[in-house]
């Protein structure tokens, strides 16, 4: 089901699937319902075989919300995936396709990163297990649109669309996704 300005997303999966000339017929795993009580389940769907080894992955999740998988919503009443973490298998998928050139990001530290509430209007706060040095908030374009040393900013000066938070902390970085209403 697709809106007058956005595509079904079986046919955004079909289009990748052709640009990169994989199988059609996907392998399709149920991901671990590692939370029971979450009220949704999901799907991974893998479209391998693909030029130079690349793959299109799909996840597919059943009775979910248009919500974050893994990054719940303080107070929201949507129902929200929490058997897999959206943002991790997002860069574990990008990541492992380096453009020649590029000169890459470093290595994903095992430190814990929220950025909350997700989706959010007005101010977002970023949590972790260290101490935040800085966040940088990026457009899905790659432009920088915000910079703060604190772990609350306020995003009332964005555009609604969908982010990526840059997370600056014990001399590494992490990435995290999150939606401006």
């Amino acid at each position: 089901m697709g809106t007058s300005t956005m595509a079904p997303i079986d046919d955004l999966t079909q289009f990748w699937v052709n640009q990169n000339s994989c199988n059609p017929a996907p392998t399709v795993s149920a991901v671990p319902d590692i939370d029971t009580g979450d009220g949704a389940t999901a799907e991974h769907y893998l479209y391998e075989g693909g030029v130079n080894g690349h793959t299109v992955e799909h996840f597919k999740v059943i009775d979910g919300e248009h919500s974050w998988p893994g990054g719940p919503a303080p107070f929201s009443s949507e129902v929200t995936c929490m058997d897999f973490d959206a943002s991790k298998e997002i860069w574990r998928f990008f990541s492992q396709y380096e453009k020649e050139g590029t000169s890459g990001l470093e290595e994903v530290t095992a430190h814990e990163f929220i950025v909350q509430p997700n989706p959010s209007e007005d101010v977002i706060s970023v949590e972790s297990d260290i101490k935040v040095d800085a966040v940088w908030i990026y457009q899905m374009s790659g432009e920088l649109v915000l910079k703060s040393t604190s772990n609350t900013i306020n995003i009332q000066s964005l555009e609604s669309g969908m982010y990526l938070v840059r997370i600056y902390a014990g001399g590494s970085s992490e990435c995290r996704y999150f939606m401006k209403k």
